[in-house]
């Protein structure tokens, strides 16, 4: 049997590891009903409630926008990025890299 090395031996350390992860924004549950396609006995379609969960989008941007970890990562202007010296042969790789980015920022 290969061994694993894992960081926890058991449910409950591995219980404790992802407690201790940073959160980020609450998660929100809200009880929505549904309906489905198929029909009760009185040819109605059955309706049930689930829970539905989320998180706010606009918290979760502030959390990524944020962390110091994703620093590198975020791009607040459009770039043109070019795989040759002499400029003729674009890179689009990203969204600030498209041309869409650049109308905007000047349309503005």
């Amino acid at each position: 049997m290969q061994q694993l090395n894992l960081s926890f031996h058991n449910n409950y350390t591995l219980l404790q590891k992802i407690d201790s992860l940073p959160t980020g924004p609450d998660w929100i549950c809200k009880q929505i009903k549904v309906e489905g396609d198929l029909k009760d006995g009185d040819g109605k379609l059955r309706q049930a409630k689930v829970e539905l969960w989320y998180r706010d989008p606009v918290e979760c941007i502030k959390e990524i926008i944020g962390n110091p970890a994703f620093k590198e990562f975020l791009a607040y202007a459009p770039e043109r990025v070019f795989s040759d010296e002499k400029g003729q042969d674009r890179i689009y790789d990203e969204m600030w890299t498209s041309d869409w980015w650049w109308e905007t920022q000047v349309s503005k």
